[in-house]
C-alpha cells in the first residue's frame, strides 16, 4: 500500500487478504497486517486492523451489462502513544476518517485494478486450454480417419 503522513509521520501500512469464493460472492479480510516505518515513540501500544467486505456482480437488468458491487467495513482500534495525546480530539478524529477515507479509496483501486488483471488472465488462459483442447481433440480425429 501507499505511505499515509501524518503529523509528519509517515506510515506504511502492510496487508495480507484473504479472498474467498461462495455462492456469487466474492469474501475478503486482512488476515495480517504490519505498520512499517513509526519510531518507537509514535507506535501505538495497541493497534487493532479489522478489514471485511465482500464484492459481487450487480447484473441490474434493462441492457446495462454487469457492474462490480462492494460493500467494506474497516474498523480500527488503537492506544495513542503520549506524544499523539497532546493532539486535539476533534483534530485527531478528523484526521483518522480522512486516512480511513484514503484506504478504502486506495483499497477500492487496488481491487479494480487486480480484479481486471486477474480476469484477463483467466481469460487468456481459458482461451489457451480451450485450444488445446481443439487440437487435441482434431489430432484424435485425424488418427481416427487414418485407421478407419
Amino acid at each position: 500500500m501507499l505511505p499515509l503522513q501524518f503529523l509528519l509521520l509517515t506510515v506504511h501500512p502492510v496487508v495480507v487478504m484473504q479472498l474467498r469464493h461462495r455462492a456469487g460472492v466474492l469474501d475478503l479480510r486482512i488476515t495480517e497486517w504490519e505498520l512499517r516505518g513509526l519510531e518507537r515513540d509514535y507506535a501505538p501500544a495497541s493497534f487493532d486492523l479489522g478489514v471485511r467486505g465482500s464484492l459481487y456482480a450487480d447484473r441490474g437488468g434493462r441492457g446495462r451489462g454487469c457492474r462490480l458491487k462492494g460493500h467494506l467495513e474497516i474498523a480500527i482500534a488503537c492506544v495513542l502513544p503520549p506524544p499523539m495525546r497532546l493532539v486535539p480530539e476533534p483534530v485527531m478524529r478528523g484526521v483518522a476518517e480522512t486516512v480511513l477515507q484514503r484506504l478504502a479509496e486506495k483499497m477500492k483501486k487496488d481491487v479494480d485494478v487486480g480484479l481486471i488483471a486477474d480476469f484477463r488472465k483467466f481469460r487468456r488462459e481459458k482461451a489457451a486450454a480451450a485450444a488445446a483442447a481443439g487440437a487435441a481433440t482434431r489430432k484424435v480425429n485425424a488418427i481416427a480417419d487414418r485407421e478407419i
